[in-house]
């Protein structure tokens, strides 16, 4: 696949050519850069960010499982640039279910009582349907509910209660029309609806337009995802947003992904996925295509199975200019071998940490220490486990 840039002197735009041999151009639902097409899919439930452990996001249920762990005490002091403790040092609590999913969390201040909680809450499909938020006395501040159980038109609702027991905010996202071909998600903040989407689809299921309203019924944004075959045109549209894609496979089975989103001010943004032959992601990029800019980019390593990550890396741009990198290196079971965090200004490495982790006779961690390149720390967290 090749991917051209052409410039149309007479209308001053911007002409993007997806060609090759053989490749199939299709419209889908990609990442439009547009706050307002994502506004609907607001939530805000999971839990299992708050505890650092030495395990991927997906491996910390087992892991905290597979250890019996019922409960983890944190304490983490932070230390300034040169090397001095922080005054305010910070503990958390966290409890864990049998199948070590987190249920609750509080926090405060070393040595002061609990100033903040959380409680989360599961289904029957292991999915999380509520969190709630409480204060120090164990008062209720805001209660968030996943119903996953809506009939009718909607299949998904998210909403979220005040301390006043009023609904502050709703998320509603319809069920595909099998017979029209639609859907239509509705986002309300204190019971007003705001905005309203209609979407329409292929009849492969793959997004065709989508259409936003406002709360007067006013056409506010349209996303369009009906690719020409000579690609999308680089072109100020008022109010829309064109989107394309195309996908390639090499002789090894590696797919290529390509995705063109061109907002309402003519702007394209490319996302670039790479995946192996068992659909697992090798390479990630995204990109302001009219600035020549790099937006972030991440990587991961598989071992031979070409199934299991052994690493990853992450790198964030400012302009095109790299700000921040991760590499971080894996053991067959997900536990976090090293990982090395490296900061930059103006593209030259400013400062660079690294993570390690000390365990106790049962395999689980008792200190995690982030330290400068010359060794001074940054921060230090102590385990405590009930």
């Amino acid at each position: 696949m090749k991917l051209k840039l052409s410039l149309n002197v007479i209308r001053n735009t911007l002409l993007i050519l997806l060609t090759c041999l053989s490749y199939n151009m299709y419209a889908q639902s990609v990442s439009p850069n547009d706050r307002l097409y994502w506004l609907r899919y607001q939530t805000n439930i999971g839990a299992k960010y708050f505890t650092p452990m030495p395990v991927r996001y997906d491996k910390q249920a087992s892991y905290i499982k597979e250890r019996n762990i019922e409960q983890i005490t944190t304490h983490k002091q932070e230390f300034n640039k040169k090397g001095k403790a922080k005054k305010v040092r910070r503990y958390r609590v966290t409890g864990f279910d049998t199948a070590g999913r987190p249920i609750s969390l509080a926090g405060g201040k070393t040595g002061k009582p609990i100033s903040w909680a959380n409680k989360f809450y599961y289904n029957n499909f292991d999915f999380p349907y509520k969190s709630v938020a409480l204060d120090g006395d164990g008062k209720v501040k805001q209660t968030n509910v996943h119903d996953y159980d809506t009939v009718g038109k909607i299949h998904f609702h998210y909403y979220e209660i005040n301390k006043k027991g009023d609904t502050t905010l709703q998320c509603k996202r319809g069920r595909k029309d099998t017979v029209n071909l639609t859907s239509t998600d509705y986002y309300f903040k204190k019971g007003k609806l705001k905005y309203t989407w209609v979407n329409e689809y292929y009849p492969n299921k793959s997004k065709k337009q989508t259409i936003v309203y406002n709360k007067k019924g006013k056409q506010e944004y349209v996303w369009d995802f009906q690719c020409k075959e000579d690609g999308v045109e680089l072109a100020k549209q008022k109010d829309t947003s064109t989107i394309c894609s195309s996908k390639t496979y090499d002789a090894d089975s590696t797919i290529t992904e390509v995705y063109l989103s061109v907002d309402s001010r003519g702007v394209a943004y490319k996302e670039v996925y790479k995946r192996n032959k068992y659909g697992k992601t090798l390479e990630y990029s995204r990109s302001n295509e009219k600035e020549g800019w790099q937006i972030n980019d991440s990587k991961y390593v598989f071992a031979a199975d070409g199934k299991t990550m052994v690493g990853y890396s992450y790198r964030y741009y400012r302009k095109g200019i790299m700000t921040t990198e991760w590499n971080t290196t894996l053991d067959a079971a997900g536990n976090r071998i090293a990982q090395i965090s490296n900061t930059y200004k103006k593209g030259v490495l400013e400062s660079s940490t690294t993570e390690t982790y000390e365990y106790d006779k049962h395999n689980r961690p008792v200190l995690r220490k982030v330290l400068l390149a010359d060794g001074t720390p940054k921060e230090i967290t102590n385990y405590k486990y009930n």
